[in-house]
């Protein structure tokens, strides 16, 4: 009963947040992404494979952002730029961490964050 009412909260938020105003969804979506990169990474992370936490967000956010202000025709296609700039943050910080498998673990943050922010 508890799941099923959860349920249907969730579901009147999310047509709620989707109809009433775009900063809204917006936001709404945000958050779902923001959550979504969080929950993937706690469940793929252990000793050996370390995906960055913060920098996929900041990709996320940055694909969900430029999709959103592209589909508002806020921006052209020039904001999708932006993506670059955070995968290139996200090889560079790579490279300070020492970490034992760079290569798995930028493969595991980039791809990750395209898994969840990309259906968005």
């Amino acid at each position: 009963m508890k799941r099923s009412i959860t349920s249907a909260v969730f579901v009147v938020i999310l047509i709620g947040g989707t109809i009433w105003h775009p900063i809204s969804f917006f936001v709404l979506f945000s958050l779902i992404v923001i959550l979504g990169i969080t929950e993937f990474n706690k469940v793929i992370a252990n000793p050996s494979h370390e995906p960055q936490n913060l920098t996929g967000i900041i990709l996320g956010i940055a694909i969900f952002s430029s999709c959103f202000l592209n589909a508002m025709s806020i921006f052209g296609g020039e904001i999708f730029l932006i993506n670059i700039f955070a995968v290139t943050l996200i090889l560079i910080l790579e490279l300070y961490r020492k970490k034992e498998d760079p290569i798995v673990n930028i493969a595991l943050t980039v791809f990750g964050t395209l898994y969840i922010a990309v259906p968005f």
